[in-house]
């Protein structure tokens, strides 16, 4: 079976000195067969992963559950610990080939957005309440898992600042003018 490592570190560094776990199976039917095991040392993690074919989509799929995996018990050590834990994921090692640097990055995002952001802080300025909506956009790039309710947060979020005071029917119809979307396109329940 191919092996595929991630490398990274967790901050504040020096907290978390020792965690591991083994045989972790995601339950994808993208990835049959996939193990996943990985040691913290001194805020340093390796995760292994082995698994069938370890083609692009795969190991991308992988990256994904590495980061869900680790990051679930990161939340239980943080919670009982009562201190914010964060992952960051730097490399990923195919077989036979040597560490490439991991970069959360979709560019048909970008296609989205027609400002510059020189625009975006020129419109900020005055109002920065938008940004909090803003990074739970850009939220999303890094942390794939939460991208349903990162998105839905700031969209509503948007919609309470274009109309504060309106019922939720009329807040969203407003949303949908302003933004020039159709009802399609803003959400299926509206």
């Amino acid at each position: 079976m191919p092996k595929v490592t991630f490398t990274g570190y967790i901050t504040p560094s020096g907290f978390l000195e020792q965690a591991e776990r083994e045989n972790m199976s995601p339950q994808d039917p993208e990835l049959p067969g996939v193990r996943i095991g990985y040691r913290i040392t001194d805020s340093r993690f390796v995760a292994d992963c082995e698994l069938d074919n370890a083609d692009l989509n795969s190991v991308n799929r992988l990256h994904t559950w590495v980061y869900h995996l680790v990051r679930q018990n990161l939340d239980i050590i943080g919670f009982v610990h009562g201190i914010g834990l964060t992952l960051i994921v730097e490399t990923c090692t195919m077989p036979d080939a040597d560490p490439r640097p991991i970069h959360s990055i979709d560019r048909t995002v970008a296609d989205f957005c027609t400002l510059t952001v020189e625009e975006i802080i020129k419109i900020t300025e005055p109002d920065p309440r938008i940004l909090k909506h803003i990074h739970d956009l850009a939220y999303c790039l890094s942390h794939p898992l939460e991208i349903p309710v990162n998105c839905a947060r700031a969209v509503e979020g948007i919609s309470k600042l274009i109309s504060p005071d309106a019922k939720t029917e009329q807040r969203w119809l407003a949303l949908r003018e302003n933004l020039n979307l159709t009802r399609g396109l803003c959400s299926a329940h509206l």
